[in-house]
């Protein structure tokens, strides 16, 4: 009889350890599903708010190139006859980002611009069928900014297209070119 009895304390041992190690194990996944929870949503939340402070800079980062290039149209009371290549020189070389800076003549033709190299002299517009942003800000008299636009180099581009206006008469546009790929650098 002790034996048996001895058996049956055994048996239940067994099976109140074979049920507090399970409720350990419950407990324990439990517990981790809740910290993976935890962890998931600060890793969101500090991606959102990494991706804010990115998308907040890079909106002043343009909003500056906007404006000096703005600056630079209200400016003039008429073109000058260095067809404002010594003011593209200086923005160019004292504020990063730009990719190239265009005065496009009333005939929708580049006449000037800085860099040499980034500029395709003597294009025009209309002949390339590619003066719908030219007509509009011609049109609207304000200034006009792309999204993503195809290069000629083959990168995305964001182009900034400011009317020049001299007594009501247009003149017409300033246009900055910004690499997508050097706003995200």
């Amino acid at each position: 009889m002790f034996a048996k009895q001895n058996r049956w304390n055994l048996y239940l041992i067994a099976v109140v350890a074979i049920f507090l190690i399970a409720t350990v194990i419950f407990l324990g996944i439990r517990a981790n599903n809740e910290v993976k929870d935890i962890v998931e949503q600060q890793f969101t939340s500090q991606q959102l708010l990494l991706n804010q402070q990115t998308s907040k800079g890079i909106e002043e980062f343009l909003n500056e190139k906007v404006l000096l290039i703005e600056i630079m149209a209200k400016q003039e009371s008429q073109v000058p006859p260095d067809l404002f290549t010594s003011y593209f020189k200086t923005i160019y070389e004292e504020s990063s980002g730009f990719f190239a800076i265009q005065f496009i003549n009333e005939s929708g033709t580049v006449v000037s611009g800085y860099p040499e190299e980034n500029l395709p002299l003597r294009f025009n517009l209309y002949e390339n069928n590619q003066s719908w942003a030219f007509e509009r800000v011609q049109k609207e008299r304000e200034t006009y900014i792309t999204g993503g636009v195809e290069m000629f180099e083959g990168d995305l581009g964001s182009f900034i297209w400011v009317p020049l206006f001299h007594e009501g008469e247009f003149k017409g546009t300033i246009l900055s070119i910004i690499k997508i790929s050097d706003v995200t650098d």
